[in-house]
């Protein structure tokens, strides 16, 4: 798969600027609203994007599977943003005085996240605990326990009076089963 991914960096590299253009939008949209969650700054945001977009395909040929590319580009996205707020935390303490930041001196129509944005997020996470419901009733347990109660694999192993290998081989169960459930809602 390496292959195709690197054929398609080469295809958007060759492309037209219209082509390139479509690639830069689609990849800010699906970035945009955990970046500004992390810089909470709209031309931050957007420079963050827009390096992250870089680093992106630079590296795509890192991605192994086609199905982890949307959650890889997150990842490059979320990792950039961090940067850019340690670089930046570090030159505001070098600047000292001179820089200041009043979170009062923003105007409120900046702040807040794009409404599109907003309502896709609560369309997917109301699909996502639709699909949930849908799964049987041992692997919602599963689900539950582990990613809403936050307890590990041996803290459930110990509740259920199950070892932590099938505990870890039902959550996978569950996950594929979550995942293809989600996908038949979300396409």
């Amino acid at each position: 798969m390496g292959q195709a991914l690197m054929q398609l960096y080469a295809y958007v590299q060759n492309a037209n600027q219209e082509l390139q253009a479509v690639v830069y939008d689609e990849f800010r949209k699906l970035v945009y609203a955990d970046i500004y969650s992390i810089v909470q700054d709209r031309s931050l945001t957007e420079d963050v994007i827009q390096e992250a977009s870089m680093k992106a395909l630079t590296n795509i040929h890192h991605v192994r599977h086609p199905a982890a590319i949307r959650s890889w580009l997150k990842q490059v996205a979320r990792h950039t943003a961090f940067d850019v707020l340690r670089k930046n935390k570090s030159h505001n303490l070098k600047a000292g005085d001179s820089m200041l930041h009043t979170a009062n001196s923003t105007p409120l129509a900046q702040t807040e996240p794009d409404i599109s944005i907003t309502v896709e997020n609560k369309l997917r996470d109301s699909l996502l605990h639709q699909s949930m419901s849908e799964l049987k009733s041992h692997y919602q347990a599963l689900l539950r326990l582990h990613y809403f109660e936050n307890k590990s694999y041996k803290e459930i192993s110990k509740e259920l009076h199950l070892s932590e290998q099938v505990i870890s081989q039902r959550l996978a169960r569950a996950r594929i089963k979550l995942r293809q459930q989600f996908s038949k809602k979300w396409s």
